[in-house]
């Protein structure tokens, strides 16, 4: 929701809707209002905002994995089983640092695969971010 000054002094809030060009929503002058407007018109949009890690790997699974060399494919599959046992069943809005730090603990008999495996996690991550998946914006 964006408040916008008009010439009279008097204040506007708009949504913007995406796309080209740029399109907008009106909701109102007065902030109440607009805020309910504005949590009506994103209820829709409620479980696009909290995906699931496992939609993430399957994403990165169809999308990105197979523009790989084969062996980066293979060493990837490999490392995606691990990725998906420990986080399979999370939120994206629900992982925090101290779950990876959990993980490369959990893996901590194996530093390199833990260290690969913390690696691909990290490129899933911004995958899922450049996506629209996962705000980068959300509180920690």
């Amino acid at each position: 929701m964006h408040p916008r000054t008009q010439r009279s002094g008097k204040v506007y809030y708009y949504i913007y809707t995406g796309g080209k060009p740029r399109k907008e929503i009106a909701l109102g002058s007065d902030s109440i209002l607009a805020l309910r407007k504005y949590d009506d018109l994103n209820v829709a949009d409620a479980p696009k905002l909290a995906p699931g890690f496992s939609d993430v790997i399957t994403k990165y699974q169809v999308e990105a994995v197979p523009k790989l060399a084969p062996n980066t494919i293979k060493m990837y599959r490999s490392d995606i089983k691990h990725v998906s046992a420990f986080f399979a069943d999370a939120l994206l809005s629900q992982i925090r640092p101290m779950h990876i730090k959990q993980f490369l603990d959990e893996h901590s008999d194996k530093p390199t695969t833990a260290n690969r495996c913390k690696r691909l996690f990290s490129t899933m991550w911004n995958q899922a971010r450049g996506l629209g998946l996962h705000r980068s914006t959300e509180p920690v």
